[in-house]
């Protein structure tokens, strides 16, 4: 049993160096694996950023729109009053004359 001993150990000691190499390729498996989430974790939330920011532009331009539609309506609504004020300002400056050329 003596005689064994050496080649025992020697066999004990080849298993223990094989399982290190081996826990080491699992780790280094591992560690790779976490990269390659990270990255594509990193790529998905810069598409989600870009995205959102293009839809908060895209949110921006339509309410800028409604805006210069509505102040556009108001400008035009302004607009007839006063026509409409200044062709009775007009018809009333008209009669006003006839009635001073009639006195």
């Amino acid at each position: 049993i003596k005689g064994l001993q050496p080649d025992v150990e020697r066999i004990l000691s080849e298993r223990k160096q094989e399982r290190r190499r081996l826990e080491e390729r699992h780790q280094e498996a591992s560690d790779a694996q976490r990269k390659e989430f990270v990255d594509l974790a990193q790529v998905q939330l810069r598409e989600a950023r870009e995205k959102l920011a293009q839809e908060h532009e895209r949110s921006l331009e339509e309410e800028r729109e409604v805006h210069r539609r509505r102040a556009r309506e108001e400008f035009d609504r302004l607009g007839g009053q006063l026509a409409e004020e200044r062709a009775r300002c007009a018809a009333d400056l008209l009669a006003e004359r006839r009635r001073h050329e009639r006195a």
